[in-house]
């Protein structure tokens, strides 16, 4: 179908998101609603682990890195390695390959 290509990466985004969420509020025990107040009273830290840089600069990394992976991965003319950019890497329990 026509929004195949944006269904499969909104819900890579999705999930990764949510993952990302629950896995730092379990490792920190701080709520993903509360980690910018704590992010603004304590500064910028990681794990527990003060950064040597402010927010600011750590949200342009995960831009520019963000931006170059999208772009290698839009540049790629066939649709179907488009939705799965990682190849066999990307499946590393082999489920894709089980047409159920």
């Amino acid at each position: 179908p026509k929004f195949r290509e944006g269904d499969f990466i909104g819900g890579w985004w999705a999930m990764l998101a949510a993952l990302a969420a629950l896995s730092v509020e379990w490792l920190t025990g701080v709520t993903w609603q509360d980690a910018g107040k704590v992010e603004l009273v304590e500064g910028s830290s990681y794990l527990g682990q003060p950064l040597p840089f402010s927010i600011t600069t750590l949200i342009w990394i995960e831009v520019l890195v963000i931006g170059y992976i999208e772009f290698q991965r839009n540049a790629e003319l066939d649709p179907e390695k488009r939705l799965y950019p990682g190849g066999q890497f990307f499946d590393p329990l082999g489920l894709a390959s089980d047409p159920e």
